[in-house]
């Protein structure tokens, strides 16, 4: 008996810990949640490259937060090289759907680092939304996105 019990707890332990979810809501609305959804951080660069079910592409993510990383918060006010980006095709046209330190408008986020080993937290993004001219990239200009990891 007391075996199942620990099977049972690692088996959780094992399923939480590889899997995370990100939510898009704005223009679009989607939920991913999957290890594929989980950041890798290396050499003090945080990526995400989650993919979209309704994008049917992934959006990509980067965040250089530095040689030291450390847990705590960061955010577009304090980190100056990041993006977080995706695109789809409707019709003809396209959307894309941006925010970084090199987009106008640049957009913002939030990062909260609980842990860095492996790097765990919550990540909160606003983007804008461009559209080709004549596309409906839909109901909003803005993107909101949020991943937990």
């Amino acid at each position: 008996m007391r075996w199942l019990v620990c099977l049972a707890l690692a088996a959780c332990g094992d399923n939480a810990a590889s899997e995370c979810s990100t939510a898009f809501d704005g223009s679009f609305t989607d939920r991913v949640r999957a290890a594929s959804a989980c950041p890798t951080l290396d050499a003090g660069e945080l990526a995400f490259a989650v993919d979209s079910h309704v994008l049917g592409a992934q959006a990509i993510a980067s965040f250089t937060l530095g040689d030291a990383v450390t847990a705590g918060r960061y955010s577009s006010q304090t980190v100056t090289s990041w993006h977080f980006v995706e695109a789809r095709s409707v019709g003809d046209g396209a959307c894309v759907y941006s925010a970084g330190d090199e987009v106008t408008p640049h957009g913002s986020f939030t990062l909260v680092l609980d842990g860095v080993d492996p790097a765990h937290g919550t990540l909160e993004v606003t983007q804008y939304v461009h559209a080709v001219d004549g596309t409906d990239c839909g109901p909003a200009d803005l993107e909101y996105i949020r991943a937990d990891f």
